[in-house]
C-alpha cells in the first residue's frame, strides 16, 4: 500500500548516490510480491536519472568507487551478474539492480559498498522481516507503507539501530542517536544525547547521617 514513486525515488537515491559507499546507504529491498514488477519498473526509471559522472562534473549523481581494490571486490563478488564497466578514467561501477535474487545469496547478505541494490519478494510482512533480519547486519532500515498498525509492527520487530518510515535509510540528523545492532558498529550511539552519554562517567554517591 505505499507510494510507489514516493518509495522508488528515495530507495534509487539511498542505494546509488555517493555510489553506494555509505554504511546506511540502501543495499537491499524487500518487496511486496503484488507491487514488485510496478516497483522495478519505477526504480529503473528512477536510477535512469542519476548519471554516473566525475565528481568534478556538476551533472554527476553516482561517482567513483575509492579504490581499484573496492572495484575488484565488488566484481568478484558479483561473478556473472558483474556489468559492463564503463569507459571513464577511475574507479567507476556502473548502478546495478538485481532482481528476485535469493535472500540467503552472498550479494543478498553481503555489505558491498558499491552502487548495486539486490530486490528480493515477499508474499506477507512476516516473510518480509524475516528476509530482512537474516543479515547478519542491522544499522539502518526504512518501511515504505499508508498503514500504520504495519509500520508500528515492522518498528518492533526489525533489527536495526535506525529505522524510518516513508523515508530513506542514509544518513540521521545530528540531534538523533546514531548507531546499528548484530554487526553494525559497536552498539553505543553516537550524536545528540547519546553522545554527552558516551564521554559522561556517572558516580554513584551514598551519603549517610
Amino acid at each position: 500500500d505505499a507510494d510507489l514513486d514516493q518509495a522508488a525515488a528515495l530507495i534509487a537515491g539511498g542505494a546509488f548516490r555517493f555510489a553506494g559507499q555509505k554504511c546506511t546507504a540502501t543495499s537491499r529491498v524487500v518487496a511486496d510480491r503484488r507491487v514488485m514488477s510496478e516497483l522495478v519498473s519505477k526504480l529503473r526509471e528512477h536510477i535512469a536519472k542519476l548519471p554516473l559522472a566525475p565528481v568534478t562534473d556538476a551533472a554527476c549523481a553516482i561517482g567513483p568507487l575509492i579504490t581499484a581494490a573496492s572495484r575488484d571486490k565488488v566484481v568478484g563478488i558479483m561473478g556473472n551478474h558483474a556489468p559492463v564497466l564503463p569507459e571513464l578514467e577511475g574507479y567507476f561501477f556502473p548502478p546495478t539492480m538485481l532482481e528476485d535474487l535469493d535472500p540467503d545469496s552472498t550479494l543478498a547478505q553481503e555489505e558491498l559498498f558499491a552502487p548495486v541494490l539486490a530486490v528480493m519478494a515477499a508474499d506477507t510482512l512476516d516473510q518480509a522481516l524475516d528476509i530482512a533480519n537474516r543479515t547478519p547486519y542491522g544499522l539502518s532500515a526504512a518501511l515504505f507503507t499508508k498503514n500504520i498498525g504495519q509500520a508500528l509492527t515492522y518498528i518492533n520487530r526489525i533489527e536495526a539501530g535506525m529505522v524510518r518510515v516513508n523515508g530513506d535509510t542514509t544518513g540521521v540528523d545530528p540531534h538523533a542517536p546514531f548507531g546499528g545492532m548484530k554487526g553494525s558498529s559497536t552498539h553505543s550511539r553516537e550524536q545528540g544525547r547519546a553522545a554527552i552519554e558516551f564521554y559522561t562517567d556517572v558516580k554513584t554517591v551514598q551519603i549517610n547521617p
